[in-house]
């Protein structure tokens, strides 16, 4: 199957403008049998599941180049709206909604054609954080997280700890980060310090 899809891969790479369908792939292959059929398309799909090709409208197979699909590390500024530079091309913008569980510093996958502004994230390659520092601050009546990270304090967080831990303001501690998503889930590792011991807040 490796060595099928490399050959599909290639057939596709050499044919950036037509002929890139599933009978054009088995015609060029010389595969002609249904089993062959068969072959091709688990090919294609295990590549597609593997975001290293693409299917178009006309159902004309993509690569990632060719999909306008690159790699890059994603900044995502206090108003939340990520950027992904690019060679030769303004930086490409991604909304909010499109970065996928994207944090800022992430290795991500990015889909965005040459002449178009906005962009959106494919998936997360390579995590930056794994942790996050915060402190317990009052808010209302009730003591809240709120991470050191100015980017993430706009962020939906579920802090998780042990049954005989017991939160009290001002407390700085390291989570560690459970689960990623609109939803961020961490859970206490530990406690740093206190918002006033000296030198805590430059941790």
């Amino acid at each position: 199957m490796e060595n099928l899809k490399e050959r599909v891969l290639e057939y596709i790479e050499n044919h950036p403008k037509k002929n890139r369908r599933v009978d054009d792939i088995l015609s060029a292959l010389g595969m002609t049998s249904s089993s062959d059929f068969v072959k091709v398309s688990q090919a294609l799909s295990e590549l597609e599941r593997e975001l290293l090709l693409f299917r178009a409208d006309d159902n004309q197979y993509l690569t990632q180049k060719q999909a306008g699909v690159m790699t890059g590390r994603i900044s995502i500024n206090r108003s939340g709206l990520g950027f992904v530079d690019r060679e030769d091309r303004d930086s490409i913008k991604i909304d909010p909604t499109d970065q996928n569980t994207a944090l800022d510093g992430d290795t991500v996958l990015v889909r965005c054609k040459p002449w178009e502004t906005y962009g959106e994230v494919l998936r997360v390659i390579t995590r930056a954080k794994d942790f996050i520092i915060g402190t317990f601050l009052p808010r209302g009546k009730r003591l809240k997280f709120i991470p050191d990270d100015e980017k993430l304090q706009d962020k939906l967080i579920t802090v998780k700890y042990d049954q005989d831990f017991l939160p009290v303001e001002g407390m700085k501690v390291l989570c560690r980060i459970q689960k990623y998503g609109t939803a961020i889930v961490v859970y206490v590792e530990r406690v740093i310090g206190y918002k006033d011991d000296l030198g805590v807040d430059i941790l």
